[in-house]
């Protein structure tokens, strides 16, 4: 198993390296694809931070604390970043002290203490049912998106790939996030 932003998937299924992928954008027309699962990106901190007391914030408030993004080429990003836009933050004015290509990284370092971040709420269940960090709502903010199950356009599927697949498309969405 490999984790990767959608792009590297997208390439490691065309170089033959992966015989199924899970991205999380509308994939290209190379690739066959199943929508498979919706997901929530939300914004987070640790129970500590001043907003996590408040509950809500108006979008320009994020100008005020340190914040943690996925990289460049990350589609968490690029959604959070369109509907920050949308919402009037200037996203080159954000304090985004660090940038990292891993999902489990930044909820560490938000769960240690350090700023806030906006990652899937699936990943981020057991941690806020736990109390170890906190949802804050930011008023007006929505992104949500698909995960697809893809597969390049002309390939034959294997056995256990086409298995596989099965297997994802018979879980609920709660097996999934548990």
């Amino acid at each position: 198993m490999f984790v990767e932003n959608s792009q590297q998937i997208e390439d490691s299924l065309l170089s033959g390296v992966l015989h199924v992928g899970i991205i999380e954008r509308t994939p290209s027309e190379k690739f066959q694809s199943i929508k498979w699962l919706m997901d929530e990106i939300i914004y987070f901190t640790h129970p500590e931070h001043p907003f996590a007391k408040e509950g809500e914030i108006e979008p320009e408030r994020l100008y005020e604390t340190d914040i943690i993004f996925r990289e460049v080429s990350s589609g968490t990003r690029r959604i959070v970043r369109e509907e920050l836009e949308r919402l009037g933050v200037v996203f080159e004015k954000l304090n985004i002290k660090i940038e990292v290509n891993c999902g489990r990284s930044i909820l560490n370092m938000v769960r240690s203490g350090y700023g806030t971040s906006f990652l899937s709420k699936g990943m981020l269940e057991r941690d806020l049912q736990e109390g170890s960090i906190v949802q804050v709502k930011i008023k007006g903010f929505s992104a949500k998106r698909w995960y697809y199950i893809v597969y390049p356009e002309n390939a034959k599927l294997s056995f256990l790939a086409s298995r596989f697949i099965k297997f994802l498309l018979s879980k609920s969405e709660r097996e999934i996030t548990v």
